[in-house]
């Protein structure tokens, strides 16, 4: 179907917001834009040379995934992220990763284990190549898709919602890079368990991957330690 002028128009709004948006999110992950700073739209249509237009529909979707907030006399603030905030974000995923394992489980096949395993290996590639915002994103896709993979789409929303959030948390968690090749290999383990129909084991395994990526903070939790793989 041709479109008009107005539709063509239209579209390059559309795809220009969408570039702005990934811009700004990765030059919050990379750390370039500060955590708990104000973005001002005359300086984002400097810095990216776009007009306001695009720039004020990448705060909405910014606003959608919650990074950024609204504050007095309309301005924008991307969140910051205390401890405390961490802590609550963390009990909130690892409940969440936990029901998609026991969802996942009784029908987790061959190929959903090819599928993710794909996932690991783009991380993995994405650290090769000092990828960390790809590692990031990449990284939010193989947990986002276990929940999908659960077949609960309430839980498959909740973990949608925090996505964004647990992406910006992991720019803290992974500044260190030696840290990191360790804490991406227990995807490995919890799929592997997954295979073999043990999924008591891959929620230990899921316990310790994320108490791993989140050792600056005390993460309080009955039994975090005592699941065995089964192996």
């Amino acid at each position: 179907m041709d479109l008009n002028s107005k539709g063509k128009a239209l579209l390059q709004i559309a795809n220009l917001s969408e570039q702005v948006y990934r811009q700004i999110k990765q030059d919050i992950l990379r750390k370039e834009i500060a955590l708990g700073s104000m973005l001002v739209e005359s300086e984002l249509c400097l810095r990216y040379q776009v007009s306001r237009t695009p720039v004020r529909e990448a705060i909405q979707m910014l606003n959608a995934d919650g990074i950024v907030e609204k504050v007095k006399h309309h301005s924008t603030r991307i969140i910051a992220m205390s401890e405390l905030d961490a802590l609550h974000l963390i009990q909130v995923r690892t409940e969440l990763e936990i029901v998609a394992l026991m969802e996942i489980a009784p029908h987790f096949t061959d190929e959903d284990h090819a599928e993710l395993m794909e996932l690991h290996e783009r991380c993995i590639l994405a650290l090769d190549r000092n990828d960390l915002v790809g590692l990031y994103e990449t990284d939010g896709q193989f947990h986002l898709e276990l929940a999908r993979r659960s077949g609960n789409p309430f839980l498959h929303a909740a973990y949608k919602k925090i996505n964004s959030k647990v992406q910006l948390l992991r720019s803290i968690e992974y500044s260190q890079k030696d840290r990191i090749m360790p804490v991406l290999t227990m995807h490995e383990s919890i799929l592997d368990c997954l295979r073999r129909g043990n999924p008591e084991g891959a929620i230990g395994h899921m316990r310790r991957h994320i108490r791993a990526s989140n050792d600056f903070i005390l993460f309080p939790g009955p039994g975090d330690m005592e699941h065995s793989d089964g192996q």
